[in-house]
């Protein structure tokens, strides 16, 4: 992206959220439905292309997978969660 638009967005996120939520709006209204579907379809293959690369990834070795309870605390303690989850339902079914 150009300079301009990196510019654009710094400022953007100074707003408030009903200027953003404005903003936002404006901008997709301004897009064109033929455009729109171009965008659509370069996004869709964006993430075919980044699926495709994490499965190679996982299936080379290269990337390793990890419990999902050890994955959600460590997302909690990077937001500032730490305190432990109470159990769902479904949590106290599985034990």
């Amino acid at each position: 992206m150009t300079d301009a638009v990196h510019r654009l967005l710094a400022e953007a996120l100074l707003l408030s959220l009903r200027e953003r939520d404005f903003l936002i709006s404006k901008l997709i209204e301004s897009i064109d439905p033929g455009d729109e579907a171009l965008l659509q379809e370069e996004w869709d293959d964006s993430w075919a292309a980044e699926i495709r690369r994490r499965l190679d990834s996982l299936e080379s070795g290269e990337a390793k997978t990890i419990p999902w309870e050890e994955a959600r605390e460590s997302l909690r303690s990077r937001i500032g969660l730490d305190e432990p989850q109470t159990k769902h339902a479904t949590d106290s079914e599985s034990e």
